[in-house]
């Protein structure tokens, strides 16, 4: 059998350009998502802050008050 008499074969899979735009989609999720993340972890670091202030104010307040 030679190799003109063969049978085409259907070719399966993705092209690289199909892949590219899929991997540039994944990028673009990825920086909003980190973005979103960024602010949610800065938004909490600052809860966490105030908290904290609001207990040392209530320590050195009794502790000025005992004195």
């Amino acid at each position: 059998m030679s190799l003109s008499t063969l049978p085409p074969r259907k070719q399966s899979g993705f092209t690289l350009i199909e892949l590219m735009v899929v991997m540039a989609i994944i990028a673009i999720l990825a920086t909003a998502g980190l973005s979103a993340y960024t602010g949610y972890i800065k938004k909490a670091r600052d809860t966490t802050r105030i908290a904290d202030l609001a207990a040392i104010n209530t320590i050195v307040l009794s502790s000025l008050s005992v004195s």
